[in-house]
């Protein structure tokens, strides 16, 4: 058999092979813009592995007996979306926040406080109520607002 047509049928062969398994999924996937931002979480990871590849880095690792895997995207919208299509394709987390942008909004908030919204109201006047569950001791409540600037 020539070679050409050895190599043809290896390549239809490989070809044929199962995919590759898809990833496991995470529990938790969190966005963050900035390293600063992310400094906390980052320090309670168990076990932490970090990806570092397209100007992007991961880190991955237990919380609470679950893994979280969270990405530092950089400034802006653009690069949070895009992000979190590498978080949700390479991870599939059960869960995806964006964290990290509401530090300076209230001077009565504190490193590790949690920020929840009851209610999003958008830059053209719409609003959105949110049904808030109760998840820890250092939870604030209070309405968020968002515009874009992509």
């Amino acid at each position: 058999m020539p070679p050409c047509i050895a190599a043809q049928g290896q390549l239809a062969q490989t070809a044929a092979a199962p995919p590759a398994d898809e990833p496991k999924p995470c529990h938790l996937g969190i966005v963050f813009a900035l390293g600063i931002e992310s400094g906390c979480l980052e320090d309670m990871l168990q076990g932490a592995v970090t990806i570092r590849g397209n100007s992007f880095v991961i880190r991955e690792g237990g919380l609470g007996g679950r893994r979280a895997v969270m990405i530092l995207s950089g400034a802006g919208c653009k690069n949070a979306a895009h992000a979190t299509e590498i978080l949700i394709d390479g991870h599939r987390p059960r869960r995806v926040i964006s964290a990290g942008f509401a530090g300076g909004l209230c001077p009565k908030l504190k490193r590790n406080d949690i920020l929840i919204a009851d209610r999003l109201l958008s830059a053209e006047g719409g609003e959105m109520s949110i049904d808030v569950p109760a998840v820890c001791r250092r939870q604030r409540v209070g309405r968020a607002s968002t515009a874009a600037r992509c």
